[in-house]
């Protein structure tokens, strides 16, 4: 999910269809970070298994991860990061 959120939000943002690679720095542009999340996203977005399981992540690796991204956002785009929150809020 993280992965589909941040090829989205980049997509939406700098309109243009890129590799999370090339476009991972626009958000985050700290290269730890950076490199932190795209790891992240790399490896679970191809964690189901074609007999049908799931390899589910490390939930503080996770919860760290979705924190560097929201974290990005609330810096790149305060309006969007704010929507986020409000629907959060919401539910």
């Amino acid at each position: 999910m993280a992965r589909r959120f941040v090829e989205g939000y980049l997509s939406f943002k700098f309109l243009e269809h890129s590799k999370i690679d090339i476009s991972i720095p626009k958000l985050i542009p700290e290269p730890l970070k950076a490199e932190r999340a795209r790891k992240f996203m790399h490896f679970y977005s191809h964690a189901l298994k074609r007999a049908g399981g799931m390899q589910l992540p490390d939930m503080s690796e996770a919860q760290a991860v979705v924190n560097i991204i929201l974290e990005a956002i609330r810096a790149h785009d305060p309006v969007h990061y704010g929507a986020l929150q409000a629907t959060r809020q919401q539910s």
